[in-house]
């Protein structure tokens, strides 16, 4: 998966059932694709500190993102594939892809983490769409610059761009994530908490799944499919 969207593989005569966006850092994974290339290239300290000027209100998101990635400009692209070995995932993705999937769901990934992390993490697993904030490569290298696509303040136009590619109303969508930011504007659809961060994500949330599984997911989304 080398792109920032996968085309989906079911066929343009049916009529998929719905979309399922995914979440990524802290939600399929233990953990935040920033987080794990600051550990790997070593830069934590310098991390911290754009992450406070983040969190005090002095930069935002995009430009903490930066800054993030300047952090790890000059490094070999294939350090990636490195970095991706030994992360702390959460059990039955590839279950609940497939299953969801099989019953015509687009199902894939939109996250405010690194596109080519992500993609190398998920290497093997069979998304429809994947769109992530990519990192600029050049001559085989990180340049430091990175393409921030998905923000807080863009998922939402990405869910409505991405249902609507597909000809799927928002009512038919199923969000699934570690954060309110993770779930769709006017709360359309179903909203899934995966191990929810705090409390306005639990309220937020049309239902809670907390522990080290994905896939008591699955008889959510279908009881939730079967009553709409």
């Amino acid at each position: 998966m080398t792109s920032s969207t996968i085309a989906a593989d079911q066929t343009e005569s049916s009529q998929p059932a719905g979309v399922v966006f995914l979440d990524f850092d802290d939600a399929l994974i233990f953990g935040s694709t920033w987080r794990i290339l600051h550990q790997h290239f070593g830069v934590v300290e310098d991390a911290n500190e754009h992450y406070d000027k983040f969190s005090n209100g002095e930069i935002s998101f995009s430009q903490w993102g930066h800054l993030d990635a300047g952090l790890w400009g000059g490094n070999p692209a294939n350090a990636l594939t490195d970095a991706a070995e030994n992360v702390d995932r959460i059990s039955g993705i590839d279950t609940m892809i497939q299953l969801l999937r099989s019953e015509g769901y687009i199902v894939g990934i939109v996250s405010g983490g690194v596109q080519q992390l992500i993609s190398e993490i998920m290497d093997g697993h069979e998304l429809d769409f994947l769109t992530a904030n990519k990192l600029n490569l050049d001559g085989g290298r990180i340049s430091g610059d990175v393409d921030m696509t998905v923000t807080p303040y863009t998922k939402q136009d990405i869910f409505e761009q991405i249902a609507s590619n597909h000809s799927i109303p928002l009512e038919q969508t199923i969000a699934i994530g570690n954060s309110s930011d993770d779930f769709q504007r006017n709360l359309r659809g179903l909203q899934i908490g995966l191990n929810p961060s705090d409390e306005t994500t639990r309220d937020m949330a049309d239902q809670i799944v907390e522990g080290e599984s994905i896939e008591p997911v699955i008889p959510i989304i279908q009881e939730w499919a079967e009553g709409t």
